[in-house]
């Protein structure tokens, strides 16, 4: 993403280019780039090609908060290592297709699911031990993956109230996290 970025203009001393596992700290805040199941591969209208490993990321946020974003990634057993070992509290997890992107530019047909469904990405949310999950990688919080995604983690919330609590927002809106009492 550095390169591409930097053939868009960016100046490169503003982007840091970190592999998996190399934990950075930035402006106070830690960041650790974690391996993902996905492609990195971007192609600009000149058939210039950059591709790289894609990544997620645990991201410390300070007060006891540690954000994993998944990135793009598909369900993978590490996640329950991830969860063990950076104990992630809030979880940005791809799920959905956005609008704009339903697969043509790739060409297939249409995409059917993200790179996770709803249970994939409720049976992430568990391996990771998230408290919070916001779902990503959509343009609208009605779509059906969307909406059973919530009602997986409600239902699970409700046999066991220490489980991942779903925020859904629509793009634009925030989440602050609750002060512990």
């Amino acid at each position: 993403m550095r390169g591409y970025l930097m053939h868009r203009g960016l100046e490169g001393e503003r982007l840091r280019a970190i592999p998996w596992g190399m934990m950075i700290q930035e402006s106070g805040v830690e960041v650790r780039p974690l391996y993902s199941r996905h492609w990195s591969y971007i192609q600009t209208e000149d058939g210039r090609a950059f591709s790289s490993t894609p990544l997620g990321f645990i991201v410390s946020a300070g007060d006891d908060q540690r954000i994993y974003h998944s990135g793009d990634t598909a369900l993978f057993s590490d996640m329950k290592l991830y969860g063990e070992l950076y104990q992630p509290t809030i979880g940005l997890i791809n799920v959905g297709v956005p609008a704009e992107h339903r697969g043509a530019e790739h060409g297939v047909p249409e995409y059917l699911t993200g790179e996770m469904d709803a249970k994939e990405a409720e049976m992430a949310c568990r391996w990771l031990g998230l408290r919070y999950a916001i779902p990503c990688h959509h343009d609208d919080a009605g779509l059906p993956e969307i909406v059973k995604f919530q009602r997986l983690l409600t239902e699970a919330g409700q046999k066991e109230p220490k489980r991942t609590q779903p925020v859904i927002l629509n793009p634009g809106e925030t989440f602050t996290v609750p002060q512990k009492t």
